[in-house]
């Protein structure tokens, strides 16, 4: 048997968030003709060759450019002055592998990249602003996962996602839903300017809605967080194109307190 040393050493391998819409595999015919994809700054440009159909195929976005009235839709190239080449570069390997995972990863790497929350959140952002929707359930996944394996609640990054997030995104719900179960009583009142404060007038309120107490929650909260995990699908995902799900355009996404398993 592996020590603890050893065991964090290893590929961290986590047990997948079921989910009732998985993507299905893009078509065949979507691996057409390539284009070229310059993404970055000037000075600090990637160039990428991806499949004209499969971009499409993945992102409204992408397809909206391509192949409406915009004059991109004539060309054999896309240029991407705005988007960072890191995110493109995951959203690449995402298309073209079906995965943004920490798979891999081993724990003691997971522990040292403390900027992992941050990428993961930009990665989700990237795939809002594009309308990748299996790239933001990926991303929340993977999120997810993080903060269930490292038991954390990357509050550092409220300002980032709750700057380029609205209302009650999936993103958002999940990082105040994981706080009310992990957070301590004794926040450090010298920290609080790190954290967005809308992001805290949330945490507020929804422990007013589960009538909890700061800190009253998380003392059970390996337990608490991973009870999040049977539902995940139902509360996070986004299946636009999937009648009747929650997050289908129109639907509701409210919570009652049994079904966050508070009460």
């Amino acid at each position: 048997m592996a020590s603890p040393e050893e065991k964090s050493k290893q590929p961290y391998v986590p047990a997948p968030i079921p989910c009732s819409h998985p993507s299905e595999k893009p078509p065949r015919h979507v691996y057409d003709r390539i284009i070229k994809v310059i993404v970055g700054p000037e000075g600090a440009t990637r160039e990428f060759q991806v499949y004209r159909g499969l971009i499409c195929h993945h992102s409204e976005y992408f397809d909206r450019m391509l192949n409406g009235s915009f004059r991109e839709a004539q060309s054999e190239s896309l240029r991407l002055e705005e988007v960072q080449v890191e995110m493109f570069h995951h959203f690449y390997d995402w298309m073209n592998t079906g995965a943004f995972d920490i798979d891999g990863y081993t724990k003691d790497e997971i522990r040292s990249k403390t900027s992992l929350p941050e990428v993961i959140a930009k990665l989700y952002i990237f795939a809002d602003y594009h309308v990748v929707h299996s790239l933001k359930n990926a991303a929340l996944d993977c999120m997810y996962l993080l903060m269930e394996s490292e038991q954390l609640v990357p509050a550092n990054n409220s300002p980032l996602i709750y700057s380029n997030t609205t209302g009650s995104d999936p993103l958002r719900q999940l990082l105040v839903d994981v706080a009310v179960r992990h957070w301590p009583c004794d926040i450090n009142k010298g920290k609080l300017d790190n954290y967005d404060k809308e992001f805290l007038v949330d945490y507020v309120l929804k422990l007013k809605e589960l009538e909890a107490a700061p800190g009253v929650l998380n003392l059970n909260r390996t337990k608490q967080v991973k009870a999040i995990r049977p539902n995940f699908c139902e509360w996070y995902h986004v299946h636009p194109n999937v009648k009747g799900t929650p997050r289908d355009v129109g639907a509701s996404t409210d919570k009652s307190e049994s079904e966050v398993g508070m009460s």
